[in-house]
């Protein structure tokens, strides 16, 4: 899945033309946040889980992996836009 959103970053930056750190970071964060929203809707109406559930479980070990997963998934658009080389 990883390899599957790297190459759509890819795209996604060319597409649109996002340069340099902060961009990449900004994109990242919004991705972020809207990966997160829509995890915790499928949450409520797929398995009826509250916010605090849903909360709890990314403290398991399943939900910490997928959490950082999440967060590598988050950094992508800031490297494919450069902002690693430049750190």
């Amino acid at each position: 899945m990883l390899l599957a959103s790297w190459l759509a970053c890819g795209w996604s930056v060319r597409r649109f033309g996002v340069r340099g750190r902060w961009n990449g970071l900004a994109m990242g964060a919004a991705a972020f946040g809207l990966l997160m929203a829509a995890e915790l809707a499928l949450s409520r109406l797929a398995f009826g889980r509250s916010a605090a559930e849903y909360l709890r479980a990314l403290a398991e070990p399943a939900g910490a992996v997928g959490l950082a997963s999440q967060t590598a998934f988050a950094v992508l658009p800031w490297v494919r836009a450069g902002g690693a080389g430049r750190a």
